[in-house]
């Protein structure tokens, strides 16, 4: 049998039997729950590529390309996650050995992100107007209040939300987005607070002779970009809430120390944070590359000393290849 036959024939048993779709033993009643069904689908889908891989493996006569072909039709990757209802749609249920907060990888950033874990222009955009906005707010709130109020109150209940929104925006978003960095607490089964530190490892570099594209060439350099503003925004706030708290100390305006003291402590925070990540990131490079050229070391070592041959046996023959020449010559 040809392998376009092959093809043809699986496409005719797979795509029009319902009995090889969905075999007997397998189908779903109607009145099942919507939890029966989508376990039954999945254990049916199994089967069903199952059937196509031993089908293929009958017919020794497919080429690569009709293999592949079949592969992917055929024998996709089925994976279902544990599904419970909650009356409008299925969501998936924790484990008990799932961590509370996840670490950060691209799994994390399915459908947001592309390109090996490279956000969009448009998502590093509004990240960018998002993480300078608020904290942007804040301040110009508490330099200009007094030119519109004597009140004290309203300012202050302004600058409270613009740095609350700053802090979150920070925490969860702009630091994912522009810098590949996120921290996060959870309490663990013991009661104690944990706190975890993410970083998304860095993108490889091209091997040896390989060169990247402009397309990948521009996203990186848009990606170096948007972390360095990430990190400008993120030191820049503390130092200028800094100098506020030191203006309203000496001109004896407590009220507006409290907020400043509030402010440099909410912004402090977020620093100290990310520094850790980006420093968990540093360590874990330095360790994975010191690791590397220890393991180097000892396999140039190792083969060095297996290939290099003995100097005693070089000199004893030596020095009878000369004995040998002597006794000739005589």
């Amino acid at each position: 049998m040809s392998s376009h036959l092959v093809v043809e024939h699986l496409e005719e048993n797979l795509e029009d039997d319902p009995a090889l779709r969905f075999p007997p033993a397998l189908r779903v009643p109607k009145e099942s729950s919507s939890v029966h069904q989508l376990r039954q689908v999945s254990v049916a889908e199994e089967y069903r590529a199952n059937l196509a891989r031993k089908l293929l493996e009958t017919h020794s006569h497919v080429d690569d390309e009709d293999g592949l072909e079949i592969e992917r039709r055929f024998c996709r990757p089925v994976c279902y996650p544990r599904v419970c209802t909650t009356g409008y749609a299925p969501v998936r249920m924790m484990n008990t050995g799932d961590e509370v907060v996840l670490a950060l990888t691209d799994d994390l950033d399915t459908g947001d992100s592309h390109d090996g874990g490279q956000f969009p222009p448009s998502s590093r955009r509004l990240a960018l107007a998002g993480h300078f906005l608020f904290r942007t707010m804040a301040i110009l709130i508490y330099f200009f209040c007094t030119w519109f109020t004597s009140s004290f109150v309203v300012p202050f209940v302004l600058v409270l939300i613009s740095l609350s929104l700053d802090f979150w925006f920070v925490k969860n978003i702009s630091g994912r987005i522009l810098a590949g960095l996120r921290w996060s607490s959870y309490t663990d089964e013991e009661g104690h607070t944990r706190w975890r530190f993410d970083s998304r490892p860095a993108a490889p570099e091209p091997a040896e002779g390989v060169t990247l594209t402009r397309r990948e060439v521009a996203a990186r350099a848009a990606q170096a970009n948007a972390a360095r503003l990430f990190w400008i925004g993120l030191v820049v706030t503390p130092v200028v809430w800094v100098v506020f708290l030191l203006a309203s100390i000496f001109t004896l305006h407590l009220r507006w120390a409290l907020v400043c003291g509030i402010a440099l402590c909410m912004s402090g925070v977020n620093l100290y944070a990310f520094c850790r990540c980006s420093l968990a990131d540093v360590n874990q490079n330095v360790l994975s590359s010191l690791q590397a050229k220890v393991a180097r070391q000892m396999f140039t070592d190792f083969w060095s000393n297996l290939t290099k041959k003995p100097a005693t046996g070089a000199g004893a023959g030596g020095t009878g290849s000369s004995v040998g020449k002597t006794t000739l010559e005589a």
